[in-house]
C-alpha cells in the first residue's frame, strides 16, 4: 500500500498529521540521518524513536554541548525526505548517556515543511563518472563525480589539494566524462570544501547543445530515483517478509516501466497466471526473490546501452529459475535478439497486443515446459 508522503515536485506546503506520525516512524525505522541545526551551527544525528510527543535522536555531543549549544537556541531538524529537504522546529527535552551511545530527546515537531536550498534536483547516482577540476594557475587535479545537476556539481578530489587555489569563491574550469553519456565542460564557482570533497555551482551556466546533453543525461537518472523513493513503502513491506521461507513460485513478472505494456500484457496473460510488475532497479528485482515467478517478461523496448547494462547486472546479482523472455517494439529485432543471447533468455520476441491468442499459448507452454512437474495440474 502506498502511503499519502508528498512527492517531489507537488503536494500541501507542510506535513501534518497523520501524515507525519507515519513519516517520522518510517525515518527512526531506517535509523535516517539528520542535522541538528542552530542560526550558528549544525550537527549530524541520526532518528532513533518515537515515544509519542518525544523524539529521540542519537548524537555525539557531549552534555555540556547540549547545555550551553542547543538548547539556549531555536532549534530546527533538517533532513531528506521525499527527494528533497525538509525541516521542523523543536525543544530539546534532555540527554541520555548510555552505556554504548549518547541520546538526545527532543520535542515531536507538529509539522514538517520544506526547507530545501537546492533550486535543482541533485542526481546522486552518477555511476562511474570522472575528469578533472583545475584552477586559475593551471593546477590540475583528478577527480570523481559524487553529484550533479544542472545548476552545480559535489566531486571527490583524488590527490592532495593545495587550498590557495581551491578556496570557497574561486573560479576553476570542470571536465567530466560522464558515465554512459557525453563530456562535460564548464565553469564554476567553488561553494564549499570539506576534506577531499568540493561543491561548486556552474558560472555561467551550461547553454544551448551542452545544456541539451546534460539534462537529457539527469532526466532518467531523476526518473529513476523518483520511482525508487515512490515504491519504498512496497519494499519496506516486503522487506519484513525476508525472514520467512521463500514462496513457492507463482506467477509472472514484468520487468518495466511502462504502465501502458504491464496493462495489456496482464489483460492477455491474467486467465492463465497473475502478472506483477516492477521497474527495473535492483532494490525491487532483489525483492521479488521471496515471491519468485514461474517466468519472466523483460521489456527492452527503446532500451540505450545503459538499460542494457542495467538488465545484465539485475540477471547476473539475482538469478531466477523460470524462462526469461525478452519483448522488443520492433524496431531493432538485431539488437533485441543479441541483447536475448547476451541475458541466455530463453526467448525473444516482438510485442504484439494483437497477437493476443499466440502470446497467451507461447507463454503457457513455456511455463509447462519449464515446470511440468509442479504444475501438472495448469
Amino acid at each position: 500500500m502506498k502511503l499519502p508522503f508528498l512527492d517531489r515536485s507537488g503536494g500541501p506546503p507542510a506535513i501534518t498529521d497523520p501524515v507525519l506520525s507515519a513519516v517520522l516512524d518510517e525515518l527512526c525505522d531506517g535509523r535516517q540521518s539528520l542535522l541538528l541545526a542552530t542560526p550558528y551551527l549544525q550537527f549530524e544525528a541520526r532518528f532513533l524513536e518515537r515515544r509519542g510527543e518525544e523524539l529521540r535522536l542519537r548524537v555525539t555531543l557531549g552534555r555540556d554541548a547540549v547545555k550551553h549549544v542547543l538548547t539556549p537556541h531555536p532549534l530546527r531538524l533538517r533532513f531528506p525526505w521525499a527527494l528533497r529537504f525538509h525541516g521542523a522546529s523543536t525543544q530539546v527535552l534532555g540527554y541520555e548517556q548510555e552505556e554504548n551511545r549518547r541520546v538526545l530527546r527532543v520535542q515531536t515537531p507538529d509539522r514538517l515543511e520544506r526547507d530545501e536550498p537546492r533550486k535543482a534536483y541533485r542526481v546522486e547516482r552518477v555511476g562511474h563518472s570522472s575528469g578533472a577540476i583545475s584552477a586559475a594557475d593551471g593546477t590540475i587535479l583528478r577527480v570523481s563525480l559524487e553529484n550533479l545537476s544542472a545548476l552545480g556539481a559535489g566531486v571527490f578530489v583524488l590527490e592532495p589539494i593545495p587550498e590557495e587555489h581551491f578556496r570557497p569563491g574561486h573560479q576553476v574550469d570542470l571536465s567530466l566524462s560522464l558515465d554512459q553519456g557525453p563530456a562535460l565542460h564548464c565553469q564554476g564557482r567553488l561553494c564549499h570544501a570539506e576534506g577531499q570533497s568540493l561543491g561548486l555551482a556552474f558560472q555561467p551556466l551550461p547553454t544551448g547543445v551542452p545544456l541539451e546533453q546534460l539534462l537529457q543525461w539527469l532526466e532518467p537518472r531523476e526518473l529513476e530515483a523518483q520511482v525508487r523513493w515512490e515504491e519504498r513503502a512496497e519494499l519496506r513491506a516486503m522487506a519484513e517478509q525476508a525472514a520467512r521461507p521463500k514462496q513457492p513460485p507463482a506467477g509472472i513478472l514484468l520487468l518495466t516501466s511502462n504502465q501502458r505494456l504491464h496493462t495489456e500484457v496482464a489483460g492477455v496473460l491474467n486467465e492463465i497466471q497473475p502478472v506483477r510488475a516492477i521497474s527495473p532497479a535492483m532494490g525491487p528485482f532483489k525483492e521479488a526473490r521471496f515471491q519468485p515467478p514461474l517466468l519472466l517478461l523483460l521489456d527492452a523496448a527503446g532500451a540505450s546501452g545503459e538499460d542494457r547494462y542495467r538488465f545484465r547486472t539485475l540477471l547476473e546479482a539475482v538469478p531466477l529459475a523460470g524462462p526469461l523472455v525478452v519483448l522488443g517494439d520492433g524496431k531493432d529485432v538485431e539488437g533485441l535478439r543479441l541483447l536475448a543471447l547476451e541475458l541466455k533468455a530463453t526467448m525473444h520476441l516482438v510485442w504484439n497486443p494483437t497477437q493476443e491468442v499466440f502470446f497467451r499459448r507461447l507463454i503457457r507452454g513455456l511455463i509447462h515446459q519449464h515446470w511440468k512437474a509442479e504444475l501438472d495440474g495448469l
